[in-house]
This record gives structure tokens, C-alpha cells and sequence, in this order.
């Protein structure tokens, strides 16, 4: 099924993903392609963070949803449970971009 991946900057990225991934996988999938690593990553979902260990059916996430991506702060003393910034409605933007393509499956261009 294919999600898409929403940053605070109005950047939109395309992932294929199976219901049985974990969030983490996701989270290894933006790093791989977008180089932000995954224990700076924090995914918020109708104001809820997602669990590493969870997967998308865990969360009911179906085909389409829009995940939030938060940056943490790196560093010694920062939380990475924490957020920078809470992403807002008014930071959407439908600019798409394929960035995964996992196991036999394929993406493509939203627009």
C-alpha cells in the first residue's frame, strides 16, 4: 500500500509499504533515502506518536494516510522522545516524491 511522509517544510515523500512493516522499517527507508537518521525521526498520526515496534496495521493505517515526519534534537543531552516543532495543517504541500521502492513492489509519481 502505498503512505505518504509529510515534513514540517511542506516536503512530501512516497513510500510502498506492506501492512506488517514496522515503523521502524519505515524510518530506515527515509534514512537509506533522504540521509536523516532514524533515531531523529519521530512520526506523529492524528496527534499520536508512532512506536517503533508497531506496525501500520497496529495503527490501522490504510492506503493513502499522510504521516507526519518531526525531527528530534541530536546530541547529548536531548530527548528523542521530544519534537523540534509539531507539524500543522497549514504546512501541507502537494509536492510528491518517490523515494522507496521495496520488495517487488513499485512507485510512482503523484504529480
Amino acid at each position: 500500500m502505498k503512505i505518504f511522509v509529510k515534513t514540517l517544510t511542506g516536503k512530501q515523500f512516497a513510500f510502498d509499504v506492506s501492512p506488517q512493516d514496522t515503523i521502524l522499517n519505515l524510518k530506515k527507508e527515509l534514512e537509506q533515502s533522504q540521509g536523516i537518521p532514524f533515531s531523529q525521526q519521530k512520526f506523529i498520526l492524528a496527534g499520536n506518536t508512532l512506536q517503533d515496534d508497531q506496525t501500520f496495521q497496529d495503527y490501522r493505517i490504510q492506503e493513502k494516510t499522510t504521516i507526519h515526519l518531526v525531527l528530534t534534537r541530536g546530541g547529548d543531552n536531548a530527548n528523542p522522545n521530544e519534537p523540534d516543532a509539531i507539524p500543522t495543517k497549514n504546512s501541507f504541500n502537494q509536492n510528491y516524491q518517490v523515494v522507496s521502492q521495496p520488495s517487488q513492489k513499485k512507485a510512482c509519481n503523484i504529480l
